[in-house]
């Protein structure tokens, strides 16, 4: 994972700031035009999605699109989710297992 989605090095966009800042409906509504403004640009660059919207190929072009410096985060975020989906869980018997403030204990 670390190879394909090297640190962030990137500054915060103003999309990034708003999701903090709004109520719930509205959040949920900027990343869904988020996510799908992100699927259209990969697809251009060559990169296939199964029915669920998970990466099955990404072309060579399109990797390089993510590992650069001027990429959207936000367009990065999703293709991480997308491409890694397996690790990602929203699985409450295994989420509070998983967070900091759990460890901290």
């Amino acid at each position: 994972m670390k190879m394909h989605y090297p640190e962030v090095k990137r500054r915060i966009l103003d999309d990034e700031i708003l999701l903090l800042c709004v109520q719930i409906s509205v959040m949920f509504s900027k990343l869904n035009e988020i996510a799908t403004e992100a699927e259209r640009n990969l697809t251009v660059l060559g990169v296939q999605f199964d029915a669920e919207h998970r990466i099955v190929n990404m072309s060579p072009e399109a990797r390089q699109y993510l590992q650069a410096c001027k990429t959207p985060i936000l367009n990065v975020y999703f293709a991480f989710g997308a491409e890694y989906s397996e690790y990602i869980t929203d699985d409450m018997d295994v989420l509070p297992k998983l967070s900091v403030a759990h460890q901290l204990h």
